[in-house]
């Protein structure tokens, strides 16, 4: 891993998340992006990710544009996640 990019509109979320990568980093690179994730472009001009996560944020956006944006910055080989909550309707198990 040479670089990682980290994506979230909160400036507080990035600024911890940022204290807790940085002595985990090593030789690798951090660059902390605050936009919202179907916001984000590339950083430059040949930038191509090889893995794109996302978690329970991928709720709250505007999923067609999010993956839009997916589509954009990452490499045909990527792996990539997004998970969400999701509506139940009835009793919890």
């Amino acid at each position: 891993m040479t670089r990682v990019d980290l994506v979230d509109r909160g400036k507080d979320m990035l600024r911890t998340a940022s204290e807790l990568l940085r002595p985990l980093l090593g030789q690798s690179t951090a660059a902390f992006h605050a936009v919202a994730a179907e916001e984000f472009t590339a950083p430059f001009d040949d930038y191509k990710a090889d893995l794109l996560t996302c978690a329970q944020a991928f709720y709250w956006m505007d999923r067609s544009a999010a993956l839009a944006m997916a589509d954009r910055v990452t490499t045909l080989e990527a792996a990539t996640e997004a998970s969400g909550h999701t509506r139940r309707s009835g009793p919890r198990p």
